[in-house]
């Protein structure tokens, strides 16, 4: 089912004439250093037409705005995670905040990232669902969750798991965080 919603994804951008996202200024600016950086695609817009910008409230005076990155292999779509704080002192009224995440790739490093992927959102949590997938027969990848918290105006890692050998059944997943 993924693979078949990803690549009606691929069809969708290459038939289609999309427009411009609007987007605070700061988010703008941050896409495109990351696509300097080539953690994003320079098609990053064109996902975000597809895919749209899922915007998620937090409290009164916050929300958490998910935007497409970058599809990479077909079936991983990455996106980076913003917090847009109210701040009536600014000239534009609010601070964006780039978020990052502890994240892991099956046979690589824990790290910090500026990309989650295949994200969910879970409102009575408040929390981000995030699932990385290999491109292999099997169920393997990384599956993480993250939880805001206020005080510190950040998603923190409440879970990580990852499978590096793949296989057909759900067993095997190891705990990094829990």
């Amino acid at each position: 089912m993924r693979i078949i919603f990803f690549s009606l994804i691929s069809i969708l951008l290459s038939q289609t004439s999309l427009g411009e996202v609007s987007l605070p200024a700061a988010i703008m600016a941050n896409q495109q250093a990351l696509v300097q950086q080539g953690t994003c695609e320079g098609r990053w817009q064109e996902l975000a037409d597809v895919l749209g910008v899922q915007r998620h409230s937090l409290d009164e005076h916050s929300e958490v705005l998910f935007v497409p990155c970058a599809n990479w292999s077909g079936f991983n779509v990455a996106w980076v995670i913003y917090a847009k704080i109210d701040e009536p002192s600014r000239a534009d009224g609010a601070i964006v905040k780039p978020q990052l995440f502890v994240n892991y790739k099956p046979n690589q490093r824990v790290m910090a990232d500026n990309v989650v992927y295949n994200v969910q959102w879970d409102d009575d949590e408040q929390a981000i669902l995030a699932e990385y997938h290999r491109k292999t027969t099997g169920d393997c990848g990384t599956r993480a969750a993250y939880k805001w918290n206020s005080s510190q105006q950040a998603f923190v890692s409440i879970a990580l798991a990852v499978r590096n050998e793949c296989a057909p059944d759900g067993e095997g997943w190891e705990f990094l965080i829990h």
